[in-house]
C-alpha cells in the first residue's frame, strides 16, 4: 500500500487534492499533477525505448528504490475523437515500425495455436446455444433473456464468421509469423491525450503478433471511435500480409462473452452493446473487402 503522505513529504509535493482510479493516484498540487501507481517500472523496458527513440511514455522522476511509480501528468488537451484515434493509432504504430521481426515456427506450434483459437471459437458457440436451450426452457422469459433470444442468430454468425476467416488462415500454411513489441492494454483508459501524448502502462508490453495491438484497439473502443478511417490510417503505415489480416478477421469476430448478472438492466444494456459490437463489426469487414476488390482491381489495370 503507498503511503501518500510519505511520498509527498520526500518528492516536496504541496498536496491540494487526491483522485483514485483503478490503479493510479493522481495527485493535484499547486501548478502540477502527478500520477502515482504501485510496482517498479521496468528498466530494461523503458531503456530498449530509448535506444529506439520510441517517446509515448512517461519518464519516472522518483528514484528507483522506491516501490512505487511517480511521473509528472502531462496536461490533458481536449481532442475529438477523430484526432485522439490517429494519435493511439500512432503511438501503437510507431512502437511496431520499430521493433517488427518475423519468427519461423514449428508445424506443431501453428496446429496447436489453431486448435487453441478453435477451441475458443467452440466454447462461446456451445456457451450461447446451452443459454439459448436454457432461456427457452421458461414459459415468460425475463425481458434481457427475451431480448437475447431475439437477436442470438447475430452472435452465431459472427463466431461462424470467425472460424471462416481462420480456416482460411489455417490452409495457408504460412509458418513465418511477424512479431513486435506489443502493448496490449491500448484503450483511451491507459493514454493521456495531450500536447506530449503517451500510454500510463507498460507492465503487459512484451512481444507478440503484429495485429495485437490493433485487435486490442479494435475490441476496446469499437463503440468509441470511426474504426474503418482509422484502419485505413494505420494500415498506410503497417500494411498487413493476407495472413495477418485474416487473422485480424478472426479475432475481432470473437466478441467478449456476455456474462449475466441478477441485475436485468444492466444485463440488457450489455447485450445492446453486443449487438452494437457486431453490427459495427459486420460493418468494418464489409467495408474492408470493398476496399480490398477495389485495389485488386486498382492493380490488375
Amino acid at each position: 500500500m503507498i503511503n501518500i503522505e510519505e511520498v509527498c513529504k520526500k518528492y516536496s509535493i504541496s498536496l491540494k487534492k487526491v483522485e483514485y482510479y483503478d490503479w493510479y493516484f493522481l495527485l493535484f498540487s499547486d501548478n502540477k499533477i502527478y500520477l502515482l501507481k504501485d510496482g517498479k517500472d521496468n528498466k530494461k523496458l523503458l531503456s530498449y525505448f530509448e535506444t529506439i527513440h520510441y517517446s509515448f511514455y512517461l519518464k519516472r522522476i522518483n528514484e528507483s528504490i522506491d516501490s512505487y511509480q511517480l511521473y509528472v501528468y502531462p496536461m490533458n488537451v481536449e481532442k475529438d475523437s477523430n484526432i485522439l484515434g490517429q494519435e493511439l493509432i500512432k503511438a501503437i504504430s510507431d512502437l511496431q515500425l520499430k521493433t517488427v521481426f518475423d519468427e519461423e515456427i514449428l508445424e506443431d506450434k501453428y496446429n496447436n495455436f489453431y486448435q487453441k483459437v478453435i477451441a475458443d471459437i467452440d466454447y462461446q458457440m456451445k456457451y450461447y446455444l446451452d443459454l439459448q436451450d436454457y432461456i427457452e426452457g421458461f414459459s415468460f422469459p425475463r425481458l434481457d433473456y427475451y431480448y437475447l433470444l431475439l437477436h442470438i442468430s447475430s452472435i452465431y454468425k459472427i463466431l461462424q464468421r470467425a472460424r471462416y476467416y481462420f480456416d482460411l488462415w489455417y490452409k495457408k500454411k504460412n509458418l513465418k509469423f511477424r512479431k513486435c513489441y506489443s502493448i496490449h492494454n491500448v484503450s483511451t483508459c491507459n493514454f493521456i491525450a495531450s500536447d506530449s501524448s503517451c500510454f500510463i502502462d507498460f507492465s503487459e508490453c512484451y512481444q507478440d503478433l503484429i495485429i495485437t495491438d490493433f485487435v486490442n484497439f479494435y475490441r476496446n473502443e469499437l463503440l468509441s471511435f470511426d474504426m474503418i478511417s482509422l484502419f485505413d490510417i494505420y494500415q498506410k503505415s503497417i500494411p498487413f500480409r493476407e495472413e495477418e489480416l485474416l487473422l485480424l478477421k478472426t479475432f475481432i469476430c470473437i466478441p467478449k462473452r456476455l456474462d449475466f448478472s441478477k441485475n436485468t438492466y444492466a444485463n440488457t444494456v450489455s447485450i445492446y452493446y453486443l449487438l452494437e459490437y457486431i453490427e459495427k463489426t459486420n460493418l468494418f469487414l464489409e467495408e474492408n473487402e470493398k476496399n480490398q476488390e477495389a485495389n485488386e482491381d486498382e492493380f490488375k489495370e
